[in-house]
């Protein structure tokens, strides 16, 4: 089977259009209810928040060495825990 994977290039790219998707869909909805004729700030905030975190989630891609995102968290935390988490990340996402 061939093995396919991503540069970390592409994958800060995949998060980033990730982060303002979710940032300008998901997070302002629940906000905007509350915060009505001020509701494009909860955007902002949203889409300001999610850039912080583009980073982050870099520097773990790059850490990753061609492993997939499952073998790279049961590497770090250990195989019973990585598990769990894993499969809540996909059930998830």
């Amino acid at each position: 089977m061939n093995k396919r994977s991503i540069s970390v290039r592409q994958f800060a790219l995949w998060i980033t259009m990730y982060q303002i998707g979710s940032a300008y869909l998901l997070i302002p909805s629940s906000l905007a209810a509350v915060a009505r004729h001020d509701a494009w700030i909860c955007t902002v905030v949203a889409v300001a928040i999610h850039f912080l975190l583009i980073p982050l989630l870099s520097a773990i891609a790059g850490q990753m060495r061609g492993m997939s995102f499952v073998q790279h968290l049961r590497r770090l935390i250990g195989n019973p825990t990585g598990r769990v988490l894993s499969i809540l990340f996909i059930l998830l996402a």
